[in-house]
């Protein structure tokens, strides 16, 4: 089995939802803990990065993280840079078979809650509801992602 055929897209839309425990705080918070006092501060490149489970948390600890991600068809990298808000995407697809890639790169600027908030209050909304999923969960600090309900009062 190549690595294309095991990271097909649908084996990727799956990843995070079968990996919640490896995506726990009593497993994640050693692993950082560990990883950041190894990187002491240096630029650090992780291979396999898939969906930056742990790249992503790590960057936010302050280290300077890159991240591979490798099938037969396609090789990927993301960088970040959380002062600017900004995560590059790069990629290199084989064209065909004769060995060609195309690059392509994506930039992508992310926002936090509170600037979505000031974003909505600037525009005469106001936040009804934020969750931390679609299940209803409640929105905390150590929320990964969340559904914001921002209404135009009456």
């Amino acid at each position: 089995m190549t690595s294309s055929e095991l990271w097909s897209r649908a084996t990727a839309d799956r990843y995070d939802a079968e990996e919640t425990e490896m995506s726990s705080a009593a497993v994640l918070e050693p692993t950082l803990a560990f990883l950041a006092e190894l990187a002491e501060g240096s630029r650090t490149l992780e291979f396999a990065i898939g969906t930056g489970r742990v790249g992503v948390p790590l960057r936010e600890r302050g280290v300077q993280v890159a991240g591979i991600e490798l099938s037969e068809q396609h090789l990927g990298f993301d960088t970040f840079d959380l002062v600017e808000q900004v995560l590059v995407s790069h990629h290199f697809t084989r064209d065909g078979d004769d060995g060609r890639y195309r690059q392509g790169t994506s930039r992508h600027r992310y926002a936090w809650p509170a600037e979505l908030d000031l974003m909505a209050r600037i525009a005469g909304l106001e936040l009804e509801r934020r969750v931390a999923d679609w299940d209803g969960a409640p929105f905390t600090e150590d929320s990964t992602e969340h559904i914001s309900v921002w209404r135009k009062p009456h």
